[in-house]
């Protein structure tokens, strides 16, 4: 099955993927990388710099920095980029962080949304934050995240130190724990202790590589849209506060890079469904569904198929697209390499990957129905393109 004609996965084999971008710069220190390097930065280019920092910016699309930038909330770099990607698919936080935290791609690491289903647990699991649906932890004391996500890193094949800077508790969580090793780890509060820390890890004689990650402007878009106030004024922040870094990091033999994961869709609410409320939907399903709101993950008990094909034709159509994982996985919409031994367990046997504005919220038993207002994870250009932007010595 072909995937529709508005349903584009990311373009991997032509270099400009955030897959890519982890390539270069895995590459760029000195680290063996499986997957091509992006096509607008040469690995060779970031080789004589003494350190190298990724800033991400959570949730900045590329397709929404026009309207930001007339909004007053971009007025300087940021409205600037030095080119567009293509995120990964899905275009969720956790995949895309999982990509830039090992350089795997989503079908070698698996990780394939805010909820994951882990059969080998027999749950499905916010993954980042180590907990059920239910938010009870996910794993007993004695069993750690990664023995369970099993996620292989390319990233620790670099020849350099690396750093990991975030707000707390994200460094020393248990997905930070499972996901790559790191030299050190820096807890960063507000955006001043970010710039602060990303600094100091800058100060060393190299060759060093610090991955920093800011989720303000995400949290902000998903509690009150994308275009509200106060993600508007948060983002004016953080170009700031990118800003004084940049300034800081010129001149020394430090490349900043800033991208973003996913951008966004601005969700009204006449267009947030609630999956359980569809007649029959979850008498179909073997386990709660899995994954974002806008590509829900749906595993299927074997003599219901029909049922659950039948019902999303006719109460879910409009909204969503119905897609086998086998199809995804045959049109390369989770990237080359080696597939993880989960993944098809994981995937789910059908996606529904939602249409135009709208966002399928799957709610488990006793949980409010206060669904948010931005969303992502689907395959829309307004999800999957992000910015690049090169600053510092580059």
């Amino acid at each position: 099955m072909a995937l529709p004609p508005d349903l584009a996965p990311p373009p991997y084999a032509e270099g400009t993927t955030l897959l890519n971008l982890m390539a270069s710069l895995v590459r760029g220190r000195g680290g063996a990388a499986p997957h091509p390097p992006l096509s607008a930065l040469d690995p060779a280019r970031l080789r004589p710099l003494r350190h190298l920092v990724l800033l991400l910016v959570d949730g900045l699309g590329a397709r929404q920095i026009p309207a930001l930038a007339a909004a007053g909330a971009l007025r300087d770099r940021l409205s600037r980029p030095d080119a567009v990607l293509a995120t990964v698919f899905p275009a969720t936080t956790a995949t895309a962080v999982a990509t830039v935290m090992s350089a795997a791609s989503p079908a070698e690491h698996a990780v394939l949304g805010w909820h994951l289903n882990l059969p080998r647990l027999g749950l499905v699991a916010t993954v980042l934050l180590g907990l059920t649906r239910t938010g009870t932890p996910a794993l007993p004391p004695e069993r750690t995240l990664g023995q369970i996500l099993r996620v292989p890193s390319h990233l620790d094949r670099m020849a350099a130190e690396r750093t990991l800077v975030a707000p707390p508790p994200i460094p020393d969580s248990a997905f930070s724990r499972a996901v790559g090793r790191w030299h050190r780890r820096l807890a960063a509060a507000s955006l001043d202790e970010l710039v602060e820390a990303v600094d100091a890890a800058c100060r060393g004689p190299g060759p060093g590589y610090c991955y920093a990650y800011w989720p303000g402007y995400d949290s902000l878009c998903h509690t009150h849209g994308p275009f509200a106030e106060p993600a508007l004024a948060h983002l004016r922040e953080i170009e700031a506060a990118v800003e004084r870094l940049a300034a800081r990091l010129r001149g020394r033999g430090v490349g900043l890079v800033v991208s973003a994961d996913h951008g966004m869709i601005d969700t009204p609410p006449q267009a947030r469904i609630d999956l359980s409320a569809v007649p029959g939907l979850y008498g179909c399903l073997a386990t709660l569904p899995a994954g974002d709101p806008r590509a829900v993950a749906c595993f299927v008990r074997p003599r219901r198929e029909a049922a659950f094909l039948a019902i999303v034709r006719e109460h879910l159509a409009p909204a969503c697209h119905c897609i086998p994982g086998e199809a995804l996985l045959a049109a390369g919409a989770l990237g080359p390499g080696a597939p993880h031994p989960e993944l098809g367990a994981r995937l789910g046997d059908y996606l529904l990957v939602a249409r135009g504005g709208h966002a399928l919220f799957a709610p488990a038993a006793g949980e409010g129905r206060d669904f948010p207002a931005g969303n992502h994870g689907g395959m829309s250009p307004e999800e999957m393109e992000i910015p690049l932007y090169l600053l510092g010595d580059l």
